[in-house]
């Protein structure tokens, strides 16, 4: 799917600072937002591009990506693919980049709108190699099912990460040299936290951005909820060991929910427990049982 030599695809097109890839799968609620928020930024609109790459999406998300780069034909740029998890998709969103830089986004965030060029200063001053954010901030924490998911992983009922988390270091680049990513061939796709896959190769990593804001959706909905653990639990760092089988069972979800629920004051994680040791359970089976792809 990728050209021999990435780096070369660009040549005799405008170069631009930046382009923004941002791999969609089904991601019809939230992609206008996101796409909007990042056409409305303090870096000028006529350095840098954004890449969309539809990864087989069953929903609306095709349609309304068409339409902003039918709107923005300079500025947007749609691509498709089968459906093949994110990595393909950001790889593939990749070799089709005029920017200098790259900037791995996701569908379901929406941003400041001077997080672009927060992001890529340090880079482009030569300070760092990369750039990533910690002021990441959860979207929808009225909803119940992303309250759940919050305390779920013990994390702020707001907040995508710890409020107390002071790492000046991570091994997801929200923002890189095209140079250097393709020096390693790009991600692999490895399922759930292929992300991290070009800091490990590389052997380097992102360097944090203060006050690079933006804002994330948790899984609003069962649905949600179960699509993403089960997309946990088909990575290769699930484990996969009779304890964890037991672990995710019915009656051990039933037990850890209860406990979850009585601690955090949340009556609603109890089902949501159920819904998302299933969607592990599901996802393991496929990997270990099935022996499917670990693609989401």
């Amino acid at each position: 799917m990728q050209p021999n030599n990435p780096l070369s695809l660009a040549e005799g097109k405008a170069a631009k600072r930046l382009s923004v890839i941002i791999p969609t799968y089904n991601e019809q609620l939230h992609i206008a937002e996101c796409l909007d928020s990042l056409l409305n930024q303090t870096l000028p609109l006529e350095d840098y591009e954004l890449i969309l790459v539809d990864d087989g999406s069953k929903d609306k998300t095709p349609r309304i990506l068409q339409e902003y780069a039918d709107r923005l034909p300079e500025r947007v740029k749609f691509l498709k693919q089968k459906h093949g998890g994110p990595a393909l998709a950001r790889n593939w969103g990749s070799t089709h980049a005029r920017g200098n830089l790259l900037s791995f986004l996701d569908a379901d965030m929406k941003f400041a709108s001077d997080f672009l060029e927060k992001l890529i200063t340090p880079i482009e001053k030569g300070e760092v190699v990369g750039t990533f954010t910690l002021d990441e901030f959860v979207a929808n924490s009225d909803n119940l099912w992303s309250r759940s998911w919050s305390v779920c992983y013990y994390l702020p009922i707001n907040c995508r990460v710890p409020f107390d988390l002071k790492e000046e270091e991570s091994t997801v680049f929200r923002a890189i040299s095209r140079t250097d990513f393709w020096s390693v061939g790009g991600f692999d796709s490895t399922g759930y936290h292929d992300d991290h896959t070009v800091a490990k190769k590389l052997g380097k990593t992102a360097s944090r951005v203060p006050g690079a804001l933006c804002y994330h959706y948790n899984p609003g909905s069962a649905a949600e909820v179960f699509a993403s653990a089960q997309w946990i639990g088909k990575s290769d760092k699930q484990p996969n060991s009779t304890k964890e089988w037991l672990r995710r069972s019915p009656p051990g979800a039933l037990k850890r929910g209860i406990a979850r629920a009585i601690e955090e004051k949340e009556p609603f994680y109890i089902i949501f427990e159920q819904v998302y040791s299933f969607g592990i359970l599901t996802g393991m089976f496929w990997r270990t049982i099935l022996h499917r792809d670990h693609s989401r």
